[in-house]
């Protein structure tokens, strides 16, 4: 229901973690990710955001999450962002669409399909790549890995 409340939690791994990145392009990612965790929550649910690090992230193979950019090279650190919601989530034979400009599985008039094509672009730019996972009835997680400067 449009105007609901819902919870939103952040959760940083690393209090003070810091991303030497472009922060207009980072903050209007994470923006949009969380704009659609919350559009896509019930009344009395939550979103959650993490950010952490991990080494070596690797793709997955899971049939219920596709990823948009080139994976980090071998043995790097990153810097992950985590969107998750327990929305409605997406149906798998739509997953592979999600990156795709001006496709949306929000209602007519909710949106214009913008938002992830837009972030996939901006987070390919700044070195990293965009994960969506999700099922069916059990919401959505939206990730962002950026690689990491400075880290060992």
């Amino acid at each position: 229901q449009k105007g609901s409340p819902v919870d939103v939690r952040i959760e940083s791994e690393v209090p003070g973690l810091s991303v030497v990145t472009d922060r207009r392009k980072l903050s209007q990612v994470v923006l949009n990710l969380l704009m659609n965790a919350i559009q896509a929550s019930d009344s009395g649910s939550s979103v959650g955001v993490r950010v952490q690090y991990m080494r070596n992230p690797q793709a997955t193979d899971d049939p219920h999450t596709v990823r948009a950019g080139p994976a980090l090279a071998q043995g790097s650190t990153a810097v992950v962002c985590d969107v998750v919601d327990e929305g409605r989530g997406i149906p798998r034979d739509l997953l592979p669409r999600v990156f795709d400009p001006f496709f949306t599985t929000k209602p007519a008039g909710e949106g214009v399909g913008l938002g992830l094509a837009v972030s996939r672009r901006m987070i390919e730019q700044l070195g990293g790549y965009v994960e969506i996972s999700s099922r069916l009835g059990s919401g959505t997680r939206a990730r962002v890995v950026l690689p990491a400067v400075g880290v060992s």
